[in-house]
């Protein structure tokens, strides 16, 4: 069977993967050991929080599917991170399992050039240093020009729960365990890493009334640029906020000699920021109590997934601490927790697209990178798609820089920097993050997504109308109004001063007290209108004009011109900074470059420099023990260079 681009594994990795090609115009096959789990969630039901929901808009920008598999189905919204600034405001939505896997079964049945081959992936083929292929389990081969490698957790995998332990890639699969040996034979470091998952508890079993309600907040708006308002008959849901107890935490304490993580079986490194239970309880001894949430996994489903409490430890610890949880006295496990080690490869070995050096056309991407998280896999499968079907088409590798998007930020930092325990993306990770907003990533991405040619001609339409109407909006906040009596009672309601002069409404709205709806307000009544129908929220065209809708939340227009009025001193500080880091990023470094030649260099910046490859000088000052004065030496070599007569 030919194709030209072949992925292996049918998580969120994967599915963006294939998809990504297949858009291009690649022939492309998905190959999953299960059709009906494509996207599975393994671990918590949300899709998006802090930086994550900055991928996902990045993802759906570039044609991907997870935005809008998540609005499809989704079962509550929160907007979280609310008393920071707006630049790091996140949306977080609950989906139901199997309602999501259905959604991606959908989309990838519905790409045209997509075939989905259900089998085990055994072995990469090569033509010396160039990939031409994948083997099954089953001795078929699949012939391909590029070969995405989008594993997971399943690459090696060991489940332990407690001093049992097993082969697995995650709850009841088998696990992936001939592609290490190949990816060995092609020179890549490989290493071991873990994470974990919390039991699953029972609805009927819970007491309810326990535990405070955190509701949906369907007003912070969807997740995707091409879904519209939430449909009435999509029922919204509460999650649960409860907590640990001293006696939880003495049951936790008491179970340790019976931990994997404890007892010396996982070799693995787990994710710093979300460790399990017990890691907690170790690492924060003063600590008295450790939050929960309890999500739903399903639109009515039996099953509830308890945020926080990840765990490894024996059925019996497990089932002994989550009943010392007020409002969990006769919880029951419809599963046990368990901590699930797998293969990774060292991303220091590849380049910015994503591919391998040692072996061309050859990429990785997810969890074989050292990620974790389903946004992060998400993000890295589309980048890897489309770098793949790029190296098909003959085209430049496709890697905007990490000044452009979180997703080049996570690139950078992975393939810069490489992974000593699993990657998780924070908005603290990007220095330009008052430029990346989760509200503007049309603005930043929709170029390049023309250019790719990854979206359907009517959501690129959706996409220039969008930009197009903010573009007249910050021209309409030009608007000059004077004084009158109602305006100053209108500003004098909102604690702001009145006008003594005329003012634009752009000038109004730097005012730190005002918002976009109170601006909004404030020109009605300089237009004679009753400001009461800018204040009732009416949608697109209300009160007769045809100016953006009265919302602020994240991804509206209204709250786009309020962030960008608002913090423009500080967006323009940025502007400049992102100017000179891009001085530093056309510094280029040519890929053959000898750095014995540079004369003062130490062993280890020559070590780490050679091991990395930095496509600029801007890449080489972000490698861990490459010093300023390194980077110095560098430029001064790299400048001297165009003048030296034997090049």
């Amino acid at each position: 069977m030919q194709a030209d681009v072949v992925v292996i594994g049918g998580g969120h990795a994967g599915c963006e993967a294939a998809l990504a090609a297949a858009r291009m115009g690649m022939r492309t096959i998905l190959v999953t050991h299960d059709r009906e789990r494509l996207a599975q969630m393994s671990c918590n039901p949300a899709i998006g929080g802090p930086g994550k929901s900055h991928i996902v808009r990045e993802i759906d920008v570039l044609g991907g599917m997870m935005a809008r598999a998540a609005d499809r189905v989704a079962l509550q919204y929160r907007l979280l991170n609310r008393s920071k600034g707006p630049a790091v405001w996140s949306l977080r939505v609950q989906c139901p399992i199997s309602g999501y896997c259905a959604a991606a079964r959908d989309f990838v049945a519905r790409q045209e050039r997509l075939l989905v081959v259900e089998g085990d992936a055994m072995d990469l083929v090569a033509e010396g240093p160039v990939i031409s292929g994948i083997r099954l389990a089953s001795g078929t081969e699949l012939a391909a020009t590029a070969v995405v490698v989008t594993t997971g957790t399943f690459l090696g995998g060991r489940c332990f729960i407690g001093l049992r332990s097993f082969s697995a890639g995650r709850w009841e699969e088998p696990p992936s365990v001939g592609l290490t040996a190949a990816l060995v034979r092609f020179g890549l470091q490989v290493g071991r890493l873990k994470t974990g998952t919390p039991p699953r508890l029972a609805r009927q079993s819970i007491d309810w009334e326990r535990f405070a309600e955190q509701p949906s907040e369907p007003e912070a708006g969807r997740f995707s640029y091409f879904t519209g308002p939430l449909p009435e008959h999509q029922r919204q849901y509460c999650c649960h906020v409860g907590y640990t107890t001293e006696h939880t935490h003495e049951i936790i304490r008491a179970g340790l000699d019976r931990s994997p993580l404890y007892a010396g079986m996982i070799r693995g490194v787990g994710p710093r920021y979300c460790p399990s239970i017990e890691d907690k309880v170790v690492r924060f001894p003063d600590r008295s109590r450790h939050q929960l949430f309890l999500e739903p996994v399903e639109r009515d489903g039996d099953m509830i997934y308890p945020n926080g409490i990840s765990t490894s430890l024996p059925e019996d610890v497990q089932l002994a601490f989550v009943r010392s949880i007020p409002g969990l006295e006769r919880a029951e496990l419809m599963r046990p927790g368990y901590a699930v080690e797998y293969d990774f490869v060292q991303p220091t070995q590849l380049r910015m697209d994503l591919g391998t050096r040692a072996i061309r056309g050859l990429y990785l991407a997810g969890q074989i990178n050292g990620t974790t998280g389903y946004e992060e896999a998400a993000g890295q499968g589309l980048w890897a798609g489309i770098n793949a079907a790029r190296y098909c088409q003959g085209a430049p590798a496709y890697v905007p820089d990490r000044s452009r998007c979180y997703l080049a930020v996570m690139i950078d930092d992975l393939v810069t920097r490489g992974c000593d325990e699993p990657y998780r993306m924070f908005t603290s990770r990007a220095e330009h993050r008052l430029a990346l907003r989760f509200d503007n990533a049309h603005v930043r991405l929709l170029d390049d997504a023309q250019h790719l040619g990854v979206l359907a001609d009517a959501d690129r339409a959706l996409l220039e109308a969008q930009r197009e109407r903010l573009a007249r909006e910050r021209d309409h906040l030009g608007k000059r109004v004077h004084p009158r009596e109602a305006i100053n009672a209108r500003l004098v309601v909102a604690g702001s001063a009145p006008l003594h002069a005329a003012s634009s409404l752009d000038e109004l709205l730097a005012r730190p007290e005002l918002t976009y709806m109170d601006v909004r307000d404030i020109e009605r009544i300089a237009s004679g209108v009753d400001a009461g129908a800018a204040s009732s929220g009416g949608g697109e065209g209300a009160g007769g004009d045809d100016r953006p809708e009265v919302s602020i939340a994240p991804g509206s227009i209204g709250f786009q011109v309020q962030m960008e009025v608002k913090y423009r001193g500080y967006i323009n500080r940025q502007e400049e900074e992102i100017a000179r880091f891009r001085r530093l990023e056309a510094r280029q470094i040519p890929g053959s470059f000898d750095y014995g030649r540079v004369t003062g260099l130490s062993i280890e910046s020559r070590q780490k420099l050679a091991a990395v490859r930095p496509l600029s000088l801007g890449q080489a000052s972000r490698i861990p023990g490459v010093t300023p004065a390194a980077i110095a030496l560098l430029s001064v070599f790299l400048k001297a260079q165009p003048r030296d007569p034997r090049r």
